[in-house]
């Protein structure tokens, strides 16, 4: 609908709300009321039919961009990044079948998809595409929820700390419940998306400092970066940019307050505070010495800081061999990396471990001199 939309669940279903078109940003009322109006006509069968049949003044090409980056064809067609490559030819095509219909003349593709025995015409609204959708990668898994939460407001079809490969619960040392429930001060690390970002300069000396709001999968906090923390890592304040901050939590006059140490970008620190990762391989699997070669040749090159090891047991096993190896035998640790190397058909799974924030510092206070 144009609007948000209840919707009773059935079945055993919960209760929902369906996102409404004149909420997504660059859409607005008028575009929306000649969407829903004309679906009066019948479902959309598909984007081309759907761009055919709207005004196209109304639902103008920034329209239909904003509602493929925010996923509103997603039921229809697959790949947002092929129809935002396609939308041109889409509207022009579109725009010349409309003034056909409107001179009352009959386009020669038209007849010959009337005449064909597959069912196109009546499937795809009578649109016959006249050249086929351009092949472009499809879009980036992070790509696609910054679109989400520039346009909805929210990320929608998951969080991109999603996109680490199961590495963003491991950065968190600790959870909102326990933040919530502080007494006295802990050292924290939570891994999220900026948002929100405000500098400013205070008062008395007019020094930089600065405030965001990090969103992390599980809330979004407010967090002030003062001036010895912004003049470090000041540089890594960027709108949309996911990090990972580590600072201080304590609790006050029955506030709980957060306060920066550090701030990374997420490769950065994953790099930084990944100690060891002990792969898990099955020694009967076909790619096992493989990957064993391969982990060897890269890890004796010493780079980076993360100490590999090596653990074999066949499927089923609970109980298995593990390689203890060199300390010079490490690797740069990272995001990507490790979903390439746990992507590999002989690994049974991987053992993470990082290293923990230091403890927040005592004050210390000098005797006063008289």
């Amino acid at each position: 609908g144009e609007n948000f939309t209840p919707v009773e669940g059935g079945d055993g279903q919960a209760d929902s709300i369906r996102f409404g078109l004149a909420a997504v940003k660059g859409v607005g009322d008028a575009p929306s009321a000649v969407i829903v109006d004309e679906r009066k006509n019948g479902p959309y069968c598909s984007f081309s039919d759907l761009v055919e049949r709207v005004d196209g003044k109304a639902v103008n090409k920034r329209v239909l961009e904003n509602l493929i980056k925010a996923g509103g064809f997603d039921s229809l067609e697959d790949g947002r990044s092929g129809l935002l490559a396609d939308l041109d030819r889409a509207m022009g095509e579109a725009q010349l079948r409309r003034k056909d219909r409107e001179a009352g003349q009959v386009n020669l593709f038209d007849m010959m998809a009337g005449e064909s025995d597959d069912g196109n015409s009546a499937e795809n609204g009578g649109f016959s595409p006249m050249t086929e959708r351009p092949e472009v990668p499809p879009m980036d898994e992070l790509e696609k929820l910054r679109y989400e939460k520039e346009l909805l407001g929210f990320f929608l079809s998951g969080h991109p700390v999603d996109t680490l490969g199961g590495l963003g619960p491991l950065l968190d040392n600790i959870t909102a419940e326990e933040i919530d429930n502080l007494e006295g001060k802990r050292s924290f690390r939570l891994c999220g998306v900026l948002n929100e970002i405000e500098r400013r300069y205070t008062k008395k000396d007019a020094k930089p400092w600065a405030r965001f709001t990090l969103m992390t999968k599980e809330k979004d906090f407010s967090i002030p970066m003062f001036n010895d923390s912004f003049e470090q890592y000041g540089i890594h304040l960027e709108e949309g940019r996911m990090v990972v901050v580590e600072g201080v939590a304590s609790h006050r006059d029955g506030e709980t307050r957060l306060s920066v140490t550090n701030l990374r970008p997420v490769e950065n620190s994953v790099a930084k505070v990944t100690e060891e990762v002990t792969w898990l391989i099955d020694p009967d699997n076909p790619m096992a010495e493989e990957f064993t070669r391969d982990m060897f040749s890269m890890a004796e090159k010493g780079e980076g800081e993360t100490l590999i090891r090596l653990a074999f047991a066949r499927s089923g096993e609970s109980e298995g061999l593990v390689v203890e190896t060199d300390s010079r035998f490490s690797m740069r640790f990272s995001s990507a990396s490790f979903k390439d190397w746990r992507n590999r058909a002989c690994v049974r799974g991987a053992r993470v471990v990082v290293r923990s924030p230091e403890p927040p510092l005592e004050r210390k206070f000098g005797k006063k001199v008289f």
